[in-house]
């Protein structure tokens, strides 16, 4: 059974990477606002079947009790959806996915370690650490072309406010205009 849940979450895993870039599509073809009302609609027709599989779960009098905290997922969900839809298209999946799997892997290191959210406490296992810190090496590797443009685009940017820098410190002394004859005397 456990290779079961074991693919159930690839499978969501290939859904994240699908999600944001068909979002991106309809959006551009409807709007954010349609995207978003016509993808809620989806995921509450989707509902219905679920509530019916597991008919035992349903506490409809226990929702006014909810603390509304535990309400944050659909927020959450909303910021999934509207965030992946924005950035995939802007970073390319690749980049995405991979500052949003180092987001989940972080945060969820310190929800186990604190045991907050309902999660059941776990201690931080350097085998965890280093798990979070190959994946944020192969991160740098996949962005090494990346971070160099950045780098690039940095010290040129640099080295262009030095030139302008050197240009306005010496527009500070009044020179004569280039079509003025200078004369010696």
């Amino acid at each position: 059974m456990t290779i079961l849940w074991y693919l159930l979450a690839l499978a969501v895993g290939l859904a994240i990477a699908v999600q944001a870039p068909l979002n991106g599509q309809a959006a551009n073809a409807v709007g954010v606002g349609p995207l978003l009302i016509i993808s809620n609609i989806v995921v509450l027709l989707g509902s219905i079947p679920v509530y019916y599989l597991w008919p035992e779960t349903a506490r409809w009098g226990a929702v006014s009790g909810v603390p509304l905290l535990h309400w944050g997922g659909s927020l959450c969900g909303l910021t999934i959806v509207v965030g992946g839809m924005l950035v995939f298209p802007r970073l390319g999946p690749t980049t995405a996915l991979g500052l949003i799997l180092l987001g989940q892997f972080s945060l969820a290191l310190v929800l186990e370690r604190q045991g907050w959210l309902g999660i059941p406490k776990a201690p931080l296992e350097p085998t965890k650490l280093l798990g979070v810190a190959l994946m944020l090496c192969g991160f740098a590797v996949t962005q090494s072309k990346n971070l160099a443009k950045s780098f690039s685009a940095m010290t040129t940017k640099t080295e262009a406010e030095k030139a302008e820098k050197a240009e306005t410190a010496d527009a500070k002394i009044p020179m004569p205009p280039p079509s003025t004859p200078v004369s010696i005397q």
